[in-house]
């Protein structure tokens, strides 16, 4: 009992948890971004890296890697191209790792889950990972306009090239189950430019909805501890 009372003192001092190990988003020493406390005889989680914005409890974040206190093993990485929001679920650590649509009111451009990571305390700590990605809810009359928004880009001469928007567009009607708009996001490098920044994020939507259609059903696996990366696009490898 006096062993687990030492160490819990030693992990959460004038309530700052026991500083990150050196890694990808943070200098060694560095308070971590986010920390779930220890229950008694138990290892404090420590998410560290570079934060990208706070509200309230909830913290957004990139080149994130997550360690027990005292672990210099991570259980999570995640690089400068993935943006996670971190929670609290009681003792264990949730990372839902998002990407931006444009699935919001008006089209907007929101921070869209797809993968949800779950941390939670024990010797070894376990990870698991579950497709969270849920499909936009549209009217007949949204998926519409965008679909008249493709057929004018197609026939204009030349082609207008493809934008952004109008990609994450098709990628939300496709998701939301519209067959022409599928097969338009599909095709789309063969029917408009798609160019630069464009190109990639086209490739992106591809992969989302592919990723979507192949593992419609929510699932839930175990992560094994300290994988190399994890990305949305290609099945959360």
């Amino acid at each position: 009992m006096l062993a687990a009372l030492f160490v819990l003192r030693l992990e959460i001092v004038a309530g700052r948890p026991c500083p990150c190990p050196e890694s990808v988003g943070a200098p060694a020493g560095s308070p971590p971004l986010f920390a779930v406390p220890s229950a008694m005889g138990r290892r404090t989680i420590l998410a560290c890296g570079f934060l990208e914005s706070r509200d309230g409890a909830a913290v957004r974040a990139s080149e994130l890697q997550v360690f027990a206190c005292g672990s210099n093993e991570p259980l999570l990485n995640f690089d400068a191209t993935q943006s996670v929001h971190l929670v609290r679920r009681g003792e264990a650590l949730v990372v839902s790792e998002v990407q931006r649509w444009p699935f919001g009111p008006h089209w907007n451009w929101v921070d869209v889950p797809i993968w949800e990571f779950v941390v939670r305390q024990g010797s070894p700590p376990s990870v698991s990972k579950t497709l969270v990605l849920r499909p936009p809810e549209l009217t007949p009359a949204r998926v519409s306009a965008v679909l008249a928004l493709y057929e004018k880009a197609i026939v204009t001469s030349p082609p207008e090239p493809a934008t952004e928007d109008l990609i994450g567009r098709l990628l939300a009607c496709a998701l939301a189950g519209s067959g022409p708009a599928v097969r338009a996001l599909l095709d789309l490098s063969n029917a408009l430019p798609v160019d630069g920044h464009a190109g990639e994020v086209w490739a992106e939507a591809v992969a989302v909805y592919r990723l979507h259609t192949e593992r419609a059903a929510p699932r839930s696996e175990h992560v094994a501890p300290n994988p190399s990366s994890h990305r949305t696009a290609y099945g959360g490898r």
